[in-house]
């Protein structure tokens, strides 16, 4: 391609028209053929170029079944490619299989983005990936809204803490998969209203990982059958009325000890296989319903030492008092780092505080020593647990639990 552009234009009359030139054998292959060749050259904007080939490469472009573009500080990179999608009627327009947008930075120009999701919308019977490097601070204010996509299969928003607004119309028919990172919610409508079954119906996994401002999340679904909430700020109270649903994950959404205020959370799940809850917890505010199918329980890590005053082991102790009978059991055991216990001091032994188990006959017992012996904590465990049968150890250095022991160093010192 790189020669093709740094031909004159004569040239490309010439190769056209045919004129003192060897027949274009390449235009005459058939449609599908000419199709995977642009396919092959990979970013979409590139396989637009070819229409300077001749008439019959203008528009062949536009008939690909998935779209790949790359957006950069230009804001006229897309723009003739989107003037000529916009110029096709419904009519003339394939479908969409799969349509990707990667922008290198939220300080780029988004113009060309927010002109072609409505495009897309129209479009898309598959997938939809919008993927955005680095943090946009301060430009996160501004709103990047997301149009109803009818047809889409899956959607996977990554938007560099941009904020997104949900419009509170339009239903998104055939969407089983929705995925939302790195964002801020902004809007009158919520998510939980937006992904509840009025306007999602056929919705079967949620993914929700690092969003600000979810507020009072309340999902009421028929379809959905996994759910996955993350290191999301800003959760007050969550409610999930979902009869189908197999798995729940809830990480770090609600807020720890630097707010006093409980958990409040309203769980009707009674089909419920698997549950991790690595949250706070109390059980006068949430509330998990009957569960009958639940095999499956994760607790947040039980620190084996912890300073005087600091109680991050109360939740874990609580959950897994709630729980009287699960067959299978994933608990994490952390010790502090030493040099992090040399800050902080007098340290002391916990392993007490956990007086009584499930009854579960597998567990995976998840070990961050941190150089020390964990032996006694191990024991202790299995000790308490005499229903096991099977029993898995895997040894930790976890980069994530290393964050999240330094969070609470912070909040120690």
């Amino acid at each position: 391609m790189e020669h093709l552009e740094g031909e004159t234009a004569a040239e490309h009359a010439e190769l056209s028209a045919g004129g003192g030139g060897s027949e274009d054998c390449l235009s005459a292959l058939p449609d599908d053929v000419l199709l995977h060749i642009l396919c092959v050259l990979g970013r979409t904007t590139t396989a637009a170029r070819t229409s300077v080939l001749s008439r019959r490469w203008r528009r062949l472009w536009t008939l690909l079944p998935d779209l790949c573009f790359v957006l950069d500080a230009n804001p006229d990179s897309l723009r003739g490619a989107l003037a000529a999608l916009e110029a096709m009627s419904d009519d003339e327009a394939p479908p969409l299989r799969e349509l990707y947008f990667f922008v290198f930075s939220p300080h780029a120009s988004l113009d060309s983005l927010a002109a072609w999701l409505p495009i897309a919308a129209r479009r898309l019977t598959g997938l939809l990936n919008v993927i955005i490097l680095g943090d946009a601070g301060e430009d996160g204010r501004v709103a990047f809204e997301l149009p109803c996509f009818e047809r889409a299969t899956e959607i996977t928003l990554c938007l560099g803490f941009l904020s997104l607004t949900l419009l509170p119309s339009g239903v998104f028919t055939r969407l089983t998969d929705l995925s939302l990172e790195k964002l801020h919610l902004h809007g009158p409508c919520g998510i939980g209203e937006a992904v509840s079954s009025p306007r999602c119906p056929s919705l079967q996994r949620l993914n929700v990982v690092n969003a600000q401002g979810l507020g009072n999340f309340a999902i009421h679904s028929e379809s959905l059958l996994k759910i996955r909430l993350e290191k999301s700020c800003g959760l007050q109270q969550l409610t999930i009325v979902a009869p189908a649903l197999k798995e729940l994950i809830v990480l770090y959404c609600f807020a720890h000890d630097s707010d006093p205020s409980q958990p409040v959370a309203d769980i009707a799940a009674p089909q419920l296989v698997s549950l991790h809850w690595s949250d706070a917890y109390h059980p006068s505010s949430v509330q998990f319903g009957k569960m009958a199918q639940l095999k499956l329980l994760g607790a947040t890590f039980f620190l084996v030492d912890e300073a005087h005053g600091y109680e991050h082991n109360r939740d874990c102790v609580r959950l897994l008092r709630h729980f009287q009978d699960v067959s299978t059991l994933t608990l994490e055991l952390a010790y502090m780092p030493e040099d992090i216990e040399e800050d902080l001091g007098e340290h002391h032994y916990l392993m007490e505080d956990m007086a009584r188990l499930p009854y579960v006959t597998f567990l995976t017992l998840l070990i961050t020593a941190k150089g020390h012996s964990f032996g006694a904590s191990s024991f202790h465990v299995l000790r308490t647990c005499t229903s096991i049968r099977k029993l898995m150890l895997i040894f930790s250095s976890s980069l994530d639990l290393e964050v999240r022991l330094s969070l609470i160093c912070l909040l120690l010192l």
